[in-house]
């Protein structure tokens, strides 16, 4: 079902106003320091590119939609002054270490909910400058063109990605689910970055991606993207995701999907 998007008070709808943030995002992005300045633990850290960037999409959405709230990582959570039921979800930069080490592969992430729900999802990578977008019902793009997953049905022909979290025993159990994978399909790869491993889900450039401890503003418009280009998502039980703050998330084709869950069902 398409639902009609807010408009902003430029005129601008919430989608192409979350393109436009994204790119202008990715610039700042790429005109920034890779320096840190804080760490939030072990491998997780923060850049002035991380600030920069989640500042100036945060104004820009205040201003646009002043009774929407917003979620972010660097900045928590600001609710908007109305009783709105919208609230953006935005990362300004996900693949933080991948940036400061100046491994090219990371993105900015910005999504709409609605009731809980993605509305509309964004990803852009501004160094290959691509952007991928969607909105329920609406189908995906990436720089315009549409998109959908990959037509692989087995786990022999299968590429699949996963990302590591901040949690000991989610990076134990992730690190025994790829060995244990390893024979059974064509090729493993570890990314970094969530938002570009479920929108190249969407894409069809991967068969499957999973994090076992990812927050929300990490998945959220990769989850609205992968499904929409005909992926399924869920936890990593095969549970629908409910939790707004932080879950586990697989997305992938629908037949690799089902194997990948018997799999995992092994293991746990």
């Amino acid at each position: 079902m398409v639902r009609e998007l807010p408009v902003g008070r430029s005129g601008t709808d919430a989608l192409h106003l979350a393109v436009a943030l994204a790119e202008q995002a990715g610039e700042l992005i790429l005109e920034t320091s890779t320096e840190v300045t804080t760490s939030k633990g072990r491998g997780n850290v923060v850049t002035a590119a991380d600030l920069a960037a989640e500042e100036h999409i945060r104004k820009s959405l205040e201003k646009e939609f002043p009774t929407h709230g917003i979620v972010g990582e660097e900045f928590g959570s600001q609710i908007g002054s109305g009783t709105s039921s919208y609230q953006w979800i935005v990362d300004p930069l996900d693949g933080t270490m991948n940036f400061h080490r100046r491994i090219p592969f990371f993105a900015v992430s910005i999504a709409l909910f609605l009731d809980d729900q993605p509305l509309l999802g964004v990803v852009y990578d501004p160094v290959r400058r691509e952007c991928f977008s969607g909105r329920r019902g609406s189908g995906v793009t990436v720089d315009g063109q549409p998109i959908q997953v990959g037509n692989s049905s087995s786990l022999e022909s299968a590429l699949i990605a996963y990302d590591l979290g901040y949690i000991e025993d989610d990076v134990l159990l992730t690190f025994l689910t790829a060995r244990t994978l390893a024979p059974r399909i064509q090729r493993s790869l570890s990314l970094g970055s969530c938002a570009l491993g479920l929108a190249y889900v969407a894409a069809g450039r991967l068969d499957a991606y999973y994090h076992l401890g990812t927050a929300i503003w990490d998945f959220a418009a990769g989850w609205l993207l992968a499904e929409e280009a005909g992926a399924t998502v869920s936890t990593f039980e095969g549970q629908p995701v409910t939790d707004m703050q932080h879950s586990s998330v697989l997305a992938a084709a629908p037949p690799i999907h089902t194997q990948l869950l018997k799999e995992f069902g092994n293991l746990t």
